[in-house]
């Protein structure tokens, strides 16, 4: 999903996100799986990706010239959002 910079900025994204430059998705298919489920199939697979990100409810996947094949899990406080390397 493409997101405009004043709007990534509005909704606390990244300053660097990749969705400002059309290269990153975040998303669901409850047909496939939950959000988990996806994201262990993703990670396991072929599939080249930048960071494969799991945030609860949805996953984030971006693209890169360089993919780094990151894969994370977003946990979300009151005090923000921080990153932990892996499917925790």
């Amino acid at each position: 999903m493409y997101k405009r910079q004043a709007l990534n900025g509005a909704i606390g994204g990244s300053r660097t996100s990749a969705h400002q430059d059309g290269l990153a998705a975040d998303f669901i298919s409850p047909l496939f799986g939950t959000p988990r489920e996806i994201a262990e199939v993703i990670a396991a697979s072929w599939v080249e990706y930048d960071q494969l990100i799991w945030e609860g409810e949805w996953i984030h996947v971006s693209l890169s010239d360089n993919p780094r094949n990151e894969v994370m899990t977003a946990q979300f406080t009151d005090e923000g959002v921080t990153y932990r390397a892996g499917l925790v």
